[in-house]
């Protein structure tokens, strides 16, 4: 080798390569580190993660499934009796489409397992705002990771959503919070999600009452963004309220002819004690709801709603049109609640409305609007006193109302899997009654000839 070969080792570029490394070995880390997160965070794993979170508040849902309320009595009983012709009837005045669907779909399964369909279904319905909120167009909406996590969180710890935690009677409650998601968004790029935000639509306007509520917010939605995807929403959710409200006022034999008993005194309990403290303390609002201070005067509850009241106006005011949006269906919903709920058949509705234990599936969209104010204000806020304020309301949902309610009782095992038994070993003909949850209630099923 002779000198015009050069030497045989630059110290200069070794020392280059060598101070490289570090710098290489970090970035791969890092790079990693961010695959991991962005897996982490996706929407699949943290719809995964929520199906678990609710699955964990009760495992009987999946563990020992059993029909609830109307998932037997009605939904499974006509879809078994009647077919497809089942869609087409009305339950309390209004279409269920939903509930009925998954009736006709669980036909597929022996009767000892259609149940836990059922469940599955009212689960997947249960987390789906979830994976809206944390993926793309999520991601678009509500850009702070924070606020998708925490907001993420409440909806599923949601501590004052028993009665429609996991049944598919009560799914059109989230089903309705997917659809307002759906109008939030601003595209629809792709035929798979075109024909998934109609359908969404179209299936929440046709299950329930929510159409009336969600209409006008869309076609408020549409003044604001005067877009196709907008205008078509807004028209098939429109088209949905028209239809629900026709045959509404077509049946008024079908919703409940007690009177209501409506008292000053008793808007305030209710919307102090369902609403505010039942979002703030969960469980813990029945202890409150049986002391003395409380049930003897309407002032504390009083000052508990103008308190969440004032708050929640200041972020209508401040937060712009979907915090707008959302305190609307929550007051929407609550207002229809109020002028007209379903809880007893035959005492006033009022004075049960006001206990600790009754409507809870009418606060909980109501309670939801409080929580996203509540995000609001601790995250974007510019008045200490008031981000203090709702500091302090958030710390208390996630160290008292959550923690106290997470834990769902389970439903009274009436041994469902062998009543289906002796049903499937039943002679065409043989009328088998059937027990579920709640206690009191009873299937009653004729085996048809196969």
């Amino acid at each position: 080798m002779g000198p015009e070969d050069g030497p045989v080792c630059d110290s200069r570029s070794v020392g280059d390569v060598l101070a490289r490394v570090p710098m290489s070995i970090s970035q791969l880390n890092g790079g990693r580190t961010r695959r991991f997160r962005d897996i982490l965070f996706s929407a699949p794993a943290m719809f995964a993660f929520s199906c678990l979170l609710i699955f964990s508040r009760r495992v009987d849902a999946l563990t020992n499934a059993q029909f609830w309320a109307e998932d037997g009595v009605i939904w499974y009983r006509q879809a078994y009796e009647l077919g497809v012709a089942s869609l087409l009837h009305s339950q309390n005045g209004y279409f269920q489409t939903v509930s009925r669907m998954t009736a006709l779909l669980s036909l597929n399964v022996p009767l000892e397992y259609a149940p836990l369909f059922f469940n599955l279904v009212a689960l997947f319905f249960n987390a789906l705002p979830v994976l809206l909120i944390n993926g793309a167009r999520g991601v678009e909406l509500l850009a702070d990771r924070r606020v998708r996590l925490l907001l993420s969180f409440l909806y599923v710890a949601h501590p004052y959503s028993g009665e429609v935690h996991v049944n598919v009677t009560n799914i059109h409650w989230h089903l309705a919070v997917a659809a307002l998601l759906v109008i939030f968004f601003n595209d629809w790029r792709g035929s798979f999600r075109k024909i998934s935000d109609l359908f969404l639509v179209v299936l929440c306007g046709l299950s329930g009452t929510f159409a009336l509520f969600l209409a006008p917010i869309a076609v408020w939605r549409h003044w604001m963004s005067r877009s196709r995807r907008s205008l078509a929403l807004a028209a098939l959710m429109s088209l949905c309220a028209v239809l629900q409200l026709f045959f509404i006022l077509a049946t008024p034999e079908t919703r409940t002819a007690a009177p209501n008993g409506a008292t000053f005194e008793l808007f305030w309990k209710i919307v102090g004690g369902q609403v505010v403290l039942g979002g703030l303390l969960g469980d813990m609002w029945l202890r409150v709801a049986n002391r003395s201070w409380w049930s003897a005067s309407w002032i504390p509850s009083c000052v508990v709603s103008v308190v969440a009241v004032l708050l929640m106006a200041r972020a209508w005011f401040k937060g712009g049109p979907r915090i707008m949006m959302v305190v609307a269906l929550g007051g929407m919903v609550f207002g229809a609640a109020l002028l007209s709920p379903q809880i007893s058949s035959a005492e006033p509705q009022w004075p049960i409305f006001s206990r600790s234990t009754a409507g809870g599936r009418y606060a909980f969209l109501p309670i939801l609007a409080m929580y996203v104010c509540i995000l609001w204000q601790v995250f974007h806020e510019g008045r200490r006193p008031v981000r203090v304020v709702a500091s302090a309301m958030l710390a208390c949902v996630l160290f008292v109302a959550i923690p106290h309610s997470w834990v769902l009782p389970p439903y009274q095992d009436f041994e469902f899997s062998r009543s289906a038994q002796r049903f499937e070993a039943a002679r065409a003909g043989s009328v088998i009654q059937i027990p579920i949850n709640p206690s009191g209630w009873v299937l009653s099923l004729k085996k048809r000839q196969d």
